[in-house]
């Protein structure tokens, strides 16, 4: 669901900074009371930046592209990442790689309405996990062998250590352990994804 300013926040950032791509916050909207670690986890947050930031690339929940990109980047989506998902970042990371200008819009927001269903321990690590093995394909197919390998391998291990370092903070509320199983789960997918793993989530 988009804000009531969110055409104008993107075409207002669009004319400022001269940009051919322009992306914005995507926030979570739970169409039930959501449990308290949830909320206080942060799990459902996705990152914000500063509007005017430059991005390397983008997700297609909340995009204003110029229509030449599209006649200069064909084919468009990666179609075999179509059951995978991560052909978003795929495509826009192409788009970034031949040039232009990706620029954050951070005051034009939409808002993902998430159902009961998808508010659950199992649900996040399924997402986690596949987002490991997608991040691993895209770098691998776009990126020399030795730069994506060492780019993968330094993630997984930041992950990794940042999941133990939650650990003991479990004590303190289910948030943690939630935070903490879903980096373990980034970084297994991660690793998989080194080695060819597909997950069709």
């Amino acid at each position: 669901l988009p804000d009531p300013s969110w055409l104008d926040q993107l075409l207002e950032t669009q004319r400022r900074f001269d940009a051919r791509v322009v992306s914005g916050p995507v926030l979570p909207r739970f169409e039930e009371t959501p449990p308290r670690w949830a909320v206080r986890g942060g799990v459902f947050n996705r990152r914000r930046y500063q509007t005017g930031t430059r991005l390397k690339h983008a997700f297609t929940n909340n995009i204003l592209l110029e229509t030449g990109i599209f006649d200069a980047l064909t084919p468009h989506f990666n179609t075999q990442m179509a059951l995978t998902g991560g052909s978003d970042v795929h495509f826009t990371r192409r788009v970034s790689l031949a040039g232009y200008h990706i620029i954050w819009a951070d005051e034009a927001i939409v808002y993902d309405c998430l159902p009961a269903s998808r508010v659950s321990v199992r649900w996040l690590l399924q997402r986690a996990y596949r987002v490991g093995t997608t991040t691993a394909y895209n770098h691998l197919s776009l990126f020399p062998w030795w730069r994506a390998l060492s780019f993968l391998f330094w993630k997984a291990t930041y992950n990794g250590i940042r999941g133990i370092a939650q650990l003991p903070l479990s004590l303190f509320g289910k948030e943690w352990w939630v935070r903490a199983l879903f980096d373990f789960s980034t970084t297994w997918g991660t690793l998989a994804g080194i080695f060819g793993r597909r997950y069709e989530e």
